[in-house]
């Protein structure tokens, strides 16, 4: 169970930075 809540914050930091590329990258 840790393991997999782990993930999912791995996953979701990561897509945070996604989506914080995308917007350096519109300006």
């Amino acid at each position: 169970m840790e393991k997999e809540d782990a993930r999912k914050l791995t996953t979701e930091a990561q897509e945070q930075l996604r989506r914080q590329a995308i917007r350096l990258r519109k300006r």
